[in-house]
C-alpha cells in the first residue's frame, strides 16, 4: 500500500441555501478549492471529486453547523461510511483569527474549515435519531412561532396603525401565541418491556 492511499486529506464544506464551497487539503498543504450546487447531483459530485482529487487517501469531511443546509450533506456522507465532522462555527473562527485568517469569503471559509479540521481533528459526527430529530423540528417550530408573535406584537404600538390593522394583529398575535403553547415538545417516554409472568414461588419448602 503506497503513501497516497494512507495519507489523511481534510475536506473543508462551507455550506449555503443553493451552493456549497469545499476545499481539499492534502498532506503537502496543497490545496484545491471547488464549488458545488446544494442538491444531490451536487453531494455526488463532491464525493466523486474528492476521491478523485485523493486518489485512494484517506478523507476528513468537516464542516459549520449551520441547521438544514449542513445536515442534509453531512447525513449523506456519514450513510456513506465517510468520516464527517459538524462543528461550532464559531471555533472555526477563532481558529482561523489565530492562524491570522482575516478576509472571510466562502472558499475562504472552507479553506480555514479544512485548516482547522486538520489542526483540531474534531470528533466524527453521527445523525441524531428520528426521536430526536423530531424533538428538534418541534423546538424550531416552537423558536419561530415566538418569533413570529414577538413581531406582530412590536407592530401593536406603532403611532399610525389603523384600528382595522390592529384588530388583525390582534387575531394574528392571538392564533400564534395559541399555536406556540400548543408545539410543546417533550421526549417520548420510555416504558419498559413488560416482564412476563411467573408464578410466585412458595416461601415453605416441603
Amino acid at each position: 500500500m503506497g503513501a497516497a492511499s494512507t495519507a489523511i486529506h481534510f475536506a473543508g464544506v462551507d455550506v449555503s441555501k443553493d451552493t456549497f464551497d469545499a476545499d481539499l487539503l492534502g498532506p503537502t498543504g496543497a490545496n484545491r478549492p471547488r464549488r458545488f450546487a446544494d442538491d444531490r447531483a451536487g453531494h455526488a459530485a463532491l464525493l466523486a471529486w474528492a476521491d478523485r482529487q485523493a486518489a485512494g487517501g484517506q478523507i476528513h469531511f468537516c464542516m459549520e453547523a449551520t441547521g438544514p443546509y449542513s445536515t442534509a450533506l453531512a447525513t449523506l456522507l456519514h450513510a456513506a461510511g465517510r468520516v464527517v465532522s459538524v462543528v461550532n462555527p464559531a471555533r472555526v473562527k477563532a481558529h482561523a483569527r489565530a492562524c491570522g485568517q482575516g478576509n472571510m469569503t466562502d472558499p475562504a471559509d472552507a479553506r480555514a474549515i479544512a485548516t482547522f479540521a486538520r489542526d483540531r481533528s474534531p470528533r466524527p459526527w453521527a445523525p441524531p435519531s428520528p426521536e430526536v430529530r423530531e424533538l428538534q423540528g418541534l423546538v424550531r417550530r416552537r423558536d419561530d412561532l415566538r418569533r413570529m408573535a414577538a413581531a406582530e406584537k412590536t407592530r401593536l404600538v406603532a403611532p399610525d396603525l389603523t384600528q382595522p390593522a390592529r384588530k388583525s394583529i390582534t387575531r394574528a398575535l392571538r392564533f400564534l401565541t395559541r399555536e406556540a403553547d400548543r408545539v410543546r415538545p417533550r421526549p417520548r417516554r420510555w416504558s419498559p418491556r413488560p416482564r412476563p409472568w411467573r408464578p410466585t414461588p412458595p416461601c415453605w419448602s416441603p
